[in-house]
């Protein structure tokens, strides 16, 4: 398997922001933590309502 090279040239949609409420495929239904960089790859931290905390990259928290 490849390994996954990021797209360090993704820039977050205006309505992603702190505190935003978002949908994913996998996860289910979150609010918006944090947007910002780590590692130099643009990501999201989204606090699920499950109770977890996931960090993602942008280029893949935002697939729909």
């Amino acid at each position: 398997m490849p390994e996954w090279e990021p797209d360090f040239s993704v820039t977050a949609p205006g309505w992603l922001h702190e505190g935003a409420r978002v949908r994913h495929a996998t996860f289910g239904i979150g609010t918006v933590g944090r947007v910002g960089e780590y590692k130099e790859v643009p990501s999201v931290w989204i606090d699920f309502d499950s109770g977890d905390r996931k960090a993602l990259a942008l280029e893949l928290g935002l697939r729909t």
